[in-house]
């Protein structure tokens, strides 16, 4: 089931994020980067499905997109969301990174741009990356389509 959230608490003009990741730790791991930095996470999704319905119910300004999901993964939910409701999508994965071919990939269906997850202890990890992970979201979400 696809939640919308609204966790701006009246910020400025913070980009609007939809968090898309299967994994729940990752999603709120990432919401709360991002929020705590001023980025505003107005919904989260577990797959590509649930992604294409709060891309659509809450008109974000970018998409953080897992590659690896169950049902609907990363690569067919770019290619859906930008035929459906245009929208720049960071791809984030532990699969992501530069010279692999699901980098091309996304970057072929419509994704702006990709952050790797770093390996190891994914938590120390992500908190460790989290200003470059928030510039990444902003540049995204400047870009023209």
């Amino acid at each position: 089931m696809s939640r919308t959230t609204d966790r701006r608490g009246g910020r400025g003009h913070a980009p609007r994020v939809v968090v898309v990741d299967d994994s729940p730790f990752m999603r709120g791991l990432i919401a709360d980067l991002l929020d705590d930095a001023g980025v505003a996470v107005v919904g989260e999704a577990g797959d590509g499905a649930e992604a294409l319905e709060v891309v659509a119910e809450t008109r974000p300004d970018v998409v953080t997109m897992d590659v690896e999901m169950p049902g609907m993964g990363g690569l067919e939910a770019v290619e859906r969301i930008m035929a459906e409701t245009p929208t720049p999508i960071l791809m984030l994965s532990a699969h992501t990174d530069d010279g692999a071919a699901v980098t091309f990939e996304a970057l072929e269906r419509g994704a702006v741009d990709f952050f790797a997850k770093p390996g190891g202890e994914v938590s120390a990890g992500v908190s460790r990356e989290a200003d470059r992970l928030v510039a990444a979201v902003r540049s995204v979400a400047d870009a023209d389509l």
